[in-house]
């Protein structure tokens, strides 16, 4: 794992970083101000050899220096604290003395440091010293019995007494907030790359090239304003989600599947994934192509697309499968993105059956002459059965993924479902892909919207609010409606029943994608 990866990983599961620092560094102050300051004395004692002769200093030397690790053990013994408890009067067991004591000793040395910490300075030095006295005469009683003659061969004398401390030994609270800062980070970092490790779903356009036998055809980017505008026509020309569908939309031009897509199948592996959304959307970039652009809702299970556009209820496709109606009569002509829309219509009790039967084919078939692109929104592919039924009358299939939603094996299942009904996926698309900050969006934006320089507009010019190829009226996209705009919101008045309608005069008839051409 590369650095930037392990980057991507903190920067993508941040919370999980944020969390845990915040509650350790809130800890640690609390901590430090809870705890009560606790003060630090410390006694030195020098440990010898009596020694009667010039030539026994070395060996006396050595001796002191063996006896030590035995004399660091022996400070905190219950004799050396018994006895400092009844000298003192304290209340404190023997054993809970000892865990106030620490006695320290450097390498090769014979100095012995005992060090008492409590939390009242003049208790610690009175405790310290009388620690030091203990166990400088329970040395003397252990080496009188062990010696020959009754003379002791090592002693120990106090060479520095603790003196009462002036300050708190314990970790002031700077220190106490950068090690909760630390202990938080690292267990925010361990948090993420669990979570990451355990994470199963597509986190990247890189993840999904190698799941699915088809090209990743545009990831869009997540946007936090979709909420409020879910549709390009309230999108700035050069944001960064028109570019995506615009990118989307030239790709479809170059994939290379052996045969003109003209119907395409947008669906996704599981529901909310956003294919709603990016059929709407696409159909609105090739709307601003000049291409004529039916959306067909094969949703009727939960038929959203009319409230999604904000069309009247009509006939939709139920009544066009189930009630022989013609299609012209139930298309509706959605005027803000330049394009048609055969809404769901009231949701079938077996829409199964309804997709299924003859008819679809056949409202397909007269449609296709009258429109460059039909884009078929169906619902997901492994929740119900309609994509695989709506399938047949498509020429390939569109696979939307949601980026930290859509799982790796639901990818591979709903490809698997496509293929054992001969749909083939013509390429994915990945939804709420995290933003790129240098990407060509990013670098470029500013450069192509900045006015040339003498050309600035007069600063009470209003901005632009949707993409001027949406909002010309010197553009209108050939369909097979009237080209008199309703002055209501009613439905475009098609040809009569039971007629085909005849495409309207426009731009050269495209027999759909996957030519390598583009407008």
């Amino acid at each position: 794992m590369t650095v930037q990866s392990l980057l991507t990983v903190v920067r993508e599961r941040w919370l999980l970083v944020v969390v845990p620092l915040v509650v350790a560094v809130l800890a640690a102050g609390l901590l430090w101000a809870l705890r009560p300051p606790e003060y630090t004395a410390t006694t030195r004692l020098f440990v010898s050899a009596a020694n009667d002769s010039t030539s026994a200093a070395y060996e006396g030397a050595q001796l002191a220096r063996e006896r030590v690790p035995s004399y660091l053990e022996l400070v905190t013994s219950t004799k050396v604290t018994g006895d400092v408890v009844r000298t003192l009067g304290l209340q404190e067991s023997p054993a809970d003395l000892a865990t106030q004591i620490t006695p320290t000793n450097a390498a090769e040395s014979v100095l012995i440091d005992i060090a008492v910490t409590d939390g009242d300075p003049a208790r610690a030095a009175a405790i310290a010293n009388a620690v030091g006295a203990a166990f400088q005469a329970e040395v003397v009683q252990i080496e009188k019995r062990a010696a020959a003659q009754g003379i002791p061969p090592v002693s120990v004398s106090v060479v520095q007494p603790a003196d009462v401390p002036t300050a708190p030994s314990s970790t002031g609270l700077p220190l106490t907030l950068v090690l909760g800062l630390l202990a938080g980070t690292a267990v925010g970092i361990g948090a993420a790359f669990t979570r990451h490790s355990l994470d199963r779903t597509v986190r990247s356009t890189d993840a999904l090239r190698a799941l699915v036998h088809a090209p990743l055809l545009g990831p869009i980017p997540y946007d936090r304003a979709y909420a409020a505008r879910p549709l390009l026509t309230d999108e700035l020309p050069n944001s960064p989600r028109t570019e995506a569908f615009r990118q989307l939309r030239t790709n479809l031009h170059f994939v290379d599947t052996g045969r003109p897509s003209k119907v395409l199948l947008v669906t996704s592996a599981a529901p909310l994934e956003g294919k709603t959304s990016v059929v709407c959307n696409l159909a609105i970039s090739l709307a601003a192509a000049e291409y004529r652009v039916l959306v067909v809702e094969a949703d009727l299970r939960r038929p959203q697309i009319g409230t999604f556009l904000g069309l009247e209820d009509t006939i939709g496709l139920s009544g066009v499968l189930s009630q022989d109606i013609p299609p012209s009569r139930a298309i509706e002509r959605w005027w803000a993105g330049g394009f048609d829309v055969l809404a769901g219509g009231s949701a079938a009790a077996t829409p199964g059956e309804v997709l299924a039967m003859k008819r679809l084919p056949e409202v397909v078939a007269t449609l296709r002459p009258l429109y460059d692109v039909i884009l078929l929104d169906s619902p997901a592919v492994l929740a119900v059965s309609d994509a695989t039924i709506v399938s047949r009358v498509a020429d390939g299939a569109l696979l939307v993924c949601a980026r930290g939603r859509t799982r790796r094996d639901q990818i591979a299942e709903a490809e698997e479902a496509l293929a054992a009904v001969s749909a083939p996926v013509v390429g994915t698309v990945l939804t709420m892909d995290a933003p790129r900050r240098r990407d060509a969006v990013g670098q470029y934006a500013t450069y192509y919207t900045a006015e040339p320089v003498g050309h600035r507009s007069s600063p009470s010019a209003p901005s632009p609010t949707i993409p001027e190829s949406l909002a010309s009226p010197r553009r209108f996209v050939p369909s097979p409606r009237p080209r008199k705009r309703p002055e209501t919101s009613e439905a475009v008045t098609g040809p009569a029943d039971g007629a085909v309608a005849e495409p309207m005069v426009g731009p050269a008839s495209r027999n759909g994608f996957g030519h390598g051409t583009d407008t």
